[in-house]
């Protein structure tokens, strides 16, 4: 299992592909900059609307239910630290 997640996890993705063939026509510098680009890009896009919610929920949550929030953090907690074994048995 743990040979199938490193062989799939180490294969690029479609947009990737397609990123490394347009900048095999570039010239060096134009092309590592074009690879900056997408790495930033596709490693901030999905950051920014996560923080959006989790900042909005978090303010609602303290709000309406702030005597649950020190137990909705540690079932979190819990969660996080547990799901690593969960998911790979």
């Amino acid at each position: 299992m743990l040979c199938a997640g490193l062989t799939y996890g180490f294969t690029p993705c479609a947009p990737l592909m397609l990123m490394i063939g347009y900048s095999f026509t570039l010239p060096v510098p134009l092309a590592g900059a074009t690879g900056v680009a997408f790495g930033l890009a596709s490693m901030v896009s999905p950051v920014l609307p996560l923080t959006v919610i989790t900042g909005v929920l978090s303010r609602k949550m303290r709000r309406e239910i702030p005597g649950y929030v020190k137990w909705f953090r540690l079932g979190s907690y819990l969660l996080l630290m547990g799901m690593p074994f969960v998911i790979s048995i």
